[in-house]
């Protein structure tokens, strides 16, 4: 018996992590503007690391929004 195993990336693309974290890209590129969503920058590409993007999350629960 073969088992499936789903893993998630340890980063996303700005859209990826949009859908990651419920929200519009539009949004995500506005977290991103405001800093409340860290980024890397390499070779052209904007990235989010999941820890980032849970990260922010929680802040957002423990901050009652």
């Amino acid at each position: 018996m073969q088992t499936e195993i789903n893993l998630l990336p340890t980063t996303f693309s700005v859209p990826q992590a949009a859908k990651y974290i419920g929200v519009s890209t539009s949004h995500a590129y506005r977290l991103i503007r405001d800093q409340k969503l860290a980024v890397a920058r390499l070779g052209g590409r904007t990235l989010v690391r999941r820890v980032d993007a849970d990260e922010m999350l929680a802040r957002a629960v423990g901050a009652g929004l």
